[in-house]
């Protein structure tokens, strides 16, 4: 009797495993699986425990370090100065970014780079895409924050400023410029 109790016990517990991890599923599949925070150039953007500022952007041909030249371009090297304030009470961690365009193409970094501010800290980071050059108006930077565990999170996406009006002024800016690169980030206090 006990035996036939357990196995019984077993498949209801089963069963309502099932259940509930369909539940899950649909419900998962239902909803966005992400936030988004939208910003431009020059604002800060209020994020979870801080904000990201997006102070300049830098395009040209070539990229420079100390007045080097590291690395050239058929294209357009778009330089993004971000800064991440960490004003709440936890670190934040920026992994993965990349240029969002009005159609489907996206830009991962050129470089990687990753920002994370410590609490109470700022950080600033160079960010470096190539992209082309018949492809530059609507630029959208995401950013994502690294997650061990994959959940509802928000997504920062800030206009770039450049518009299918002016983006022939942001080609011929870039044409034979150079653009200074920082190697390294820098970290400050918060006052």
């Amino acid at each position: 009797m006990r035996v036939r109790r357990s196995r019984l016990v077993a498949v209801v517990a089963a069963v309502a495993c099932v259940a509930l991890a369909a539940t899950a599923v649909q419900v998962s599949e239902a909803g966005p699986e992400f936030e988004e925070v939208r910003g431009v150039v020059g604002a800060p953007v209020a994020v979870e425990d801080g904000e990201v500022l997006v102070e300049d952007v830098r395009v040209g041909t070539r990229l420079t370090r100390s007045g080097e030249v590291m690395d050239t371009t058929p294209g357009v090297f778009v330089v993004l100065a971000v800064t991440v304030r960490a004003t709440g009470s936890h670190d934040i961690l920026y992994s993965d970014s990349r240029l969002l365009t009005r159609g489907e193409r996206v830009y991962d970094e050129f470089s990687t780079e990753s920002s994370r501010a410590a609490p109470g800290f700022a950080e600033r980071s160079d960010y470096v895409f190539e992209v082309d050059p018949l492809a530059v108006d609507d630029l959208t930077l995401e950013l994502r924050r690294l997650e061990i565990i994959s959940g509802f999170q928000q997504r920062v996406r800030i206009h770039l400023g450049i518009t299918p009006a002016n983006a022939a002024a942001w080609r011929d800016a870039a044409a034979g410029r150079s653009v200074e690169v920082e190697t390294t980030s820098r970290t400050e206090a918060l006052r």
